[in-house]
């Protein structure tokens, strides 16, 4: 029998501190997180769209 891992997904804005509070909020140990992606801000968008981090780990 195999067993799947659940895979989750954080998006949170590219500084380290919301970063932290994040992994923290989620109670994600570093010992999951798989990969920290830096997705980069549209300059002539409207609204929210900063440079952002995304966070890949095991749930």
């Amino acid at each position: 029998m195999t067993q799947a891992t659940i895979i989750r997904e954080l998006l949170v804005a590219a500084d380290e501190r919301s970063l932290n509070a994040a992994l923290v909020e989620n109670q994600v140990q570093p010992d999951r997180i798989i990969s920290v992606i830096l997705q980069p801000g549209a300059h002539l968008a409207v609204g929210d769209h900063g440079a952002k981090y995304r966070v890949l780990y095991r749930a």
